[in-house]
């Protein structure tokens, strides 16, 4: 990353933290005057662990459709190698 842009950057991601940050705790709040703690705690857990499950799925799916794309790249310029020579 550019030096001169480095300090907007990390800027920029420490306001967005704050801001989620701050309305999770909000909307935690509010939800606590509805469920209990723990039924709570189990749906974020649930919730957490489902999203951890599709990245999963789609960093392994797209990771096999791009390495196939990384190949033909490659052997394109292996055969350009080969023609110079």
């Amino acid at each position: 990353m550019p030096d001169w842009i480095r300090g907007r950057f990390i800027g920029m991601l420490a306001t967005l933290q704050n801001t989620i940050m701050g309305t999770a705790m909000f909307l935690g709040g509010v939800l606590l005057e509805a469920f209990s703690p723990r039924m709570l705690g189990l749906a974020g857990g649930v919730l957490l662990t489902v999203m951890g499950a599709g990245f999963a799925a789609v960093y392994f799916l797209s990771r096999h459709r791009f390495h196939n794309v990384a190949d033909c790249e490659d052997d394109d310029a292996a055969a350009q190698t080969e023609a110079t020579l």
